[in-house]
């Protein structure tokens, strides 16, 4: 099944919930506490942010409507309206206290919304995006002209305009404040990411090194650090101090989003081919990779191979490669299936739990031939796959056929091993039922 594609993701605050807008801009949420999908029926969604304590969804959709979502039920609790019909994109930021919204859209309006009643409380005209200062005392907002202006939320009233031009185009995640609320970051050109003082509105330094465009920006817990994500394949992480580049994230695919993972051990990135990455914040090494189908099914594998998945017999999409050899999923679930991933990966204490790299030997191939024509005697050829080949345990009709009744012996080192057994002479043996035999070899069934 093909992978879908992401718009945006969001993680709330506590890392309880993971939300990813798909290529059909539908909702798609996973409980991360049980590592697993939970129905949300949201569609023609444009952006999702969660409110500060996690205990809600909101919800922006192509019609101009906000939904609220209780994340618990599932269930949408109001529903916040008066932007213009046919929205092509919608930005949204919760304040830090969780008692309001602020939405804009392609229609350059934005709008601040009581959390509580649903009520509009105020209109700013002509801007795009939006974000809230941490405190809620301030709101940014783009507007048309490329200027960032700065409000009081209490009184609506503009305070400044920080200096420059910031970067035209869409609706894009590259307008933050910092965990303090003294600076801001703002997309200065395509590819170059401006620091500016929320107090003189003056520039305090850039971060340039990118070179397409920025879709993504975001300072650390500690204000210390910046994190960008860029359609040249990559994330990088800026010392905020100095502007220098301190960590580079090479991906296979333009990104369009990175943040950090509550608690900050982790950063996750999405691609335009709709896998999130997983990496490690502190070295850099990529953990694990979460994809998303459009069958409604989803899987995260490890950078070492492990994985977890909805279906972990038979996974839509995934199969082991040993070699130029395509394996199942069932002939090595035990060793490599980690159910749980995700929950694993929220947490810095288990998440090295999955930097083991388990054996790779895998099991023997088993080919069956039953008997044709008059013959009794089945054969069972067995091909060493790297794991070598031990004793042979053959059950017929759930009765073990003692191993003085096989003709052949296995050898672990060998390539191949071919063992007979005469079905006349199998314990309990029924006429006509012998396409019910099954084969122990080692420990693989079939």
């Amino acid at each position: 099944h093909p992978v879908t594609r992401i718009n945006s993701f969001a993680i709330a605050a506590d890392g309880r919930y993971l939300v990813i807008i798909d290529g059909d801009d539908k909702v798609r949420l996973w409980d991360v506490a049980t590592s697993k999908q939970v129905a949300l029926a949201a569609e023609d969604v444009k952006a999702a942010v969660f409110s500060s304590n996690g205990n809600s969804l909101f919800t922006g959709h192509v019609d101009g409507k906000v939904l609220v979502w209780n994340t618990s039920t599932r269930k949408p609790m109001r529903s916040f309206e008066g932007h213009g019909e046919g929205v092509e994109s919608m930005a949204m930021a919760t304040s830090p206290d969780g008692r309001l919204l602020m939405t804009s859209t392609s229609d350059s309006t934005a709008r601040v919304w009581e959390v509580a009643t649903g009520k509009e409380i105020r209109r700013i005209r002509d801007t795009n995006e939006v974000a809230f200062s941490p405190d809620g005392r301030m709101f940014a907002g783009l507007n048309t002209s490329m200027k960032v202006s700065v409000w009081d939320t209490g009184t609506g009233s503009k305070i400044l305009t920080l200096a420059g031009n910031a970067d035209p185009g869409d609706i894009d995640k590259t307008m933050s404040f910092s965990t303090d609320g003294r600076n801001m970051l703002v997309r200065h050109s395509t590819s170059i990411l401006r620091l500016l003082s929320v107090a003189t509105g003056k520039e305090i330094r850039r971060f340039d090194g990118h070179s397409k465009q920025i879709k993504s920006a975001v300072f650390s817990q500690d204000g210390r650090t910046v994190l960008t994500a860029s359609e040249d394949h990559t994330a990088r992480l800026w010392n905020v101090s100095t502007g220098r580049e301190i960590r580079l994230l090479l991906h296979p695919a333009p990104l369009i989003q990175a943040a950090f993972w509550p608690g900050e051990h982790l950063i996750v990135t999405a691609d335009d081919e709709g896998v999130l990455t997983f990496w490690d914040a502190s070295s850099g090494d990529e953990v694990a990779s979460f994809v998303a189908f459009k069958d409604q099914s989803w899987a995260v594998i490890s950078a070492n191979g492990r994985y977890d998945a909805s279906d972990p017999d038979n996974a839509s999409g995934l199969h082991g490669v040993s070699g130029l050899q395509s394996i199942r999923l069932n002939e090595f679930k035990d060793r490599f299936y980690a159910p749980g991933m995700l929950t694993k990966l929220s947490k810095p204490e288990t998440a090295a739990e999955l930097a083991s790299v388990p054996g790779a030997a895998m099991y023997p191939d088993v080919k069956l031939e039953l008997p044709s024509g008059a013959s009794t005697r089945m054969r069972i050829v067995l091909t060493n796959r790297g794991g070598g080949i031990g004793p042979v345990a053959i059950k017929l009709n759930g009765k073990a056929i003692p191993e003085e009744l096989q003709i052949g012996k296995s050898s672990p080192d060998a390539k191949e091993a071919t063992v007979f057994v005469d079905l006349n002479v199998a314990p309990n043996q029924k006429a006509g039922d012998r396409k019910s035999t099954r084969l122990n070899s080692s420990h693989l069934v079939i």
